[in-house]
C-alpha cells in the first residue's frame, strides 16, 4: 500500500465542513420530509468519506470521525 492521500488536516477540515452543514440545516430547516431527507443525505455522505479514509489510511480512526450528537 502507497503512502496514504489524505492527512489529518484534510479530515479535520472536512468534518468541520459536513457537521457545519448539518448544523447549519437543522437551524434553518422547516422539519419536513425533504428536509430530513438531506439531513440523512449529508450523514450519508459523512459516513462514505469515513469508509473511504479508513481504505486510504489503515491509522485513520472511524471513532474520532463520528459525528458528535449535536451533530
Amino acid at each position: 500500500m502507497g503512502k496514504p492521500v489524505f492527512t489529518m488536516r484534510h479530515y479535520n477540515r472536512i468534518w468541520d465542513v459536513l457537521s457545519g452543514c448539518i448544523e447549519t440545516h437543522k437551524e434553518y430547516s422547516a422539519n419536513s420530509d425533504l428536509d430530513d431527507g438531506i439531513e440523512v443525505g449529508m450523514n450519508v455522505i459523512h459516513a462514505e468519506l469515513g469508509s473511504m479514509f479508513k481504505m486510504d489510511n489503515p491509522n485513520f480512526s472511524l471513532d474520532k470521525w463520528e459525528l458528535t450528537s449535536s451533530t
